[in-house]
């Protein structure tokens, strides 16, 4: 295919058990445009790979595979699959969510075309809780959450308050390429690929928002947005923090890095986890590095409060 309207980026590492309804997904689109699957596999080795594989044989002019000799992690893979991408356009799904409405890439596709002046546009998506399997349909509309569209909102993108999720984003390539410095996502060991691509683009165009739901997120597994694990979240946020401070200082005038902040930040996120495991020896060392006295902080101080907040949460969850 030498002119496909849109690119649409799969990024995978061990998803057998989810890929082909990802894959099936976006072929199910209904499009009048012609369109591209570039699949970059992280080297897995749960049977992803093979599965990529019969594919790519059965859709030879659709689907183009690339396997990693290294495990680079998703912001690497994602750098890597868009250099290989021909589209105007670039979508992204990665395989462990899926693509619900048919119709996502032309809703997202005409409302670039009629919007030159945006450069990238989201839209609401459905929740799927892996355990419950139940889903939320139209997250934002059911939470009530503010989505937010047009320009200047590059300082909205780095406090966490534009809910653009990968999945249901579609931008421009070439300003992907003029602006987005995707050489430095490696050098940097970037631990996630989609909030500094849209913070960047968010700088330079408007975002667009549409309320339909286009997709569909599964969460409540480990994942590198959820991990279980103490190591790989300081892991994760030690990269991340580097990240942080790279995008402050290409935009002084926009944004301030604290490092204190991010490391109250941090510590909150490992509570959180110490909370989940039950476990009131890493909640009292990760509370004791928090500035603030929240209750969450002061309970994970004493042994009793812990266990009454750990109570608590379990009645209120059921």
């Amino acid at each position: 295919m030498e002119n496909p309207i849109v690119s649409v980026i799969v990024t995978a590492y061990n998803q057998a058990s989810t890929i082909t309804q990802t894959l099936d997904s976006i072929l199910s689109q209904k499009c009048t445009f012609p369109f591209e699957i570039i699949i970059g596999d992280d080297c897995s080795t749960d049977g992803t790979r093979e599965i990529c594989l019969a594919y790519k044989e059965k859709y030879p002019e659709i689907i183009h595979l690339f396997f990693h000799e290294i495990n680079g992690g998703i912001a690497i893979n994602f750098v890597l699959s868009i250099k290989k991408a021909k589209g105007k356009y670039i979508a992204v799904c990665a395989a462990d969510d899926f693509w619900h409405n048919q119709s996502k890439l032309q809703l997202e596709v005409d409302f670039l075309e009629n919007n030159s002046d945006y450069g990238l546009v989201y839209s609401d998506y459905d929740k799927l809780n892996i355990n419950t399997e139940q889903v939320t349909r139209n997250w934002f509309k059911t939470s009530q959450i503010t989505t937010y569209q047009g320009e200047g909102l590059v300082k909205l993108f780095f406090a966490g308050n534009v809910p653009a999720l990968t999945l249901t984003v579609l931008f421009r390539k070439d300003l992907y390429d003029k602006y987005v410095p995707f050489e430095d996502y490696i050098k940097f060991e970037f631990p996630i690929e989609d909030w500094p691509t849209w913070l960047i683009l968010s700088k330079y165009t408007k975002i667009g928002f549409l309320p339909e739901s286009t997709a569909t997120y599964r969460f409540g597994h480990e994942s590198l947005s959820n991990p279980e694990n103490y190591c790989k979240i300081e892991e994760k946020y030690a990269k991340e923090k580097i990240m942080y401070k790279y995008l402050c200082d290409r935009f002084p005038e926009d944004l301030l890095y604290d490092g204190n902040n991010y490391d109250c930040y941090i510590n909150s996120i490992l509570l959180n986890l110490a909370f989940k495991q039950k476990d009131f020896i890493k909640a009292k060392e990760f509370g004791k590095k928090i500035g603030n006295k929240s209750v969450k902080v002061l309970c994970s101080q004493n042994r009793i409060l812990f266990w009454m907040f750990v109570l608590f949460k379990r009645i209120k969850n059921q």
